[in-house]
């Protein structure tokens, strides 16, 4: 037989904030990131190499800053999902400790 499963809902909510700091930690790295890129520009020259770079440089930049924004929306949403499912679990604890009364 398995052993059964449990969670700690406190626990799970105790969770949240280190999570809020690790998504200001992504926001504040993507602002700066992009403080940066922003401030060096097409930095590769307008020569026929400079082209080329920046012909494969820049759809990747575009995707770097959008994986940021992703992360930091991605954690907002695991953070609100950690805090339903301790909340479910909670609920469902005190139904079953009512029935067993």
């Amino acid at each position: 037989m398995s052993a059964p499963l449990s969670a700690d809902p406190a626990a799970l909510r105790a969770t949240q904030p280190g999570l809020a700091v690790l998504r200001d930690a992504i926001h504040a790295a993507s602002a700066r990131l992009i403080e940066v890129l922003d401030g060096e520009g097409a930095c590769w020259g307008a020569d026929e190499t400079g082209r080329a770079f920046g012909d494969r440089y820049r759809p990747a930049e575009r995707e770097l800053r959008a994986a940021f924004v992703r992360v930091g929306g991605r954690l907002h949403e695991v953070s609100d999902a950690v805090a339903v499912v301790a909340e479910a679990l909670a609920e469902a604890d005190l139904r079953a400790g009512e029935r067993m009364a």
